[in-house]
């Protein structure tokens, strides 16, 4: 979720592989050099996603991330870890982002798949009933 300049881990489903990247639930980390903080400040308004990206990211990473609404970390927040994320807005007006954190030596290798995999169950959450779907559309018309 989004807490000021940060994004906050409200739950976790840890991975099968032996090697595995675990975040703790209520640790907070920066939107700017994490694939789910990416993606929460790309579905924001132009203002807001501006004042709190502080220019560190560019402008271009932002607008790709908001067309495709897929962001990565590599190796940015932690050496040795990469992600794919997305955010949703929530029917009550929060941004929840998503992430799938891999080492990165199996992220390269598997980068393809894992994308995939993660952009067909980003489909289906967005097509629930609990998310704002058309947040895209506003955030562009802000």
């Amino acid at each position: 979720m989004l807490k000021g300049r940060r994004v906050v881990f409200i739950d976790q489903t840890p991975g099968r592989h032996r090697l595995r990247t675990v975040s703790s639930i209520g640790e907070s980390f920066p939107l700017i050099t994490t694939a789910n903080g990416k993606a929460t400040l790309a579905l924001l308004a132009e203002p807001q996603r501006h004042q709190l990206a502080e220019g560190s990211l560019p402008a271009a990473e932002l607008a790709e991330i908001h067309a495709t609404g897929i962001a990565f970390d590599l190796d940015q927040h932690t050496p040795g870890v990469s992600a794919v994320g997305a955010a949703v807005e929530g029917i009550d007006g929060e941004i929840y982002s998503i992430s799938v954190p891999v080492p990165s030596s199996r992220f390269i290798s598997h980068r393809e798949q894992i994308v995939a995999e993660f952009t067909a169950t980003m489909a289906r959450i967005r097509a629930l009933d609990v998310v704002d779907a058309t947040h895209h559309a506003r955030a562009d018309d802000a």
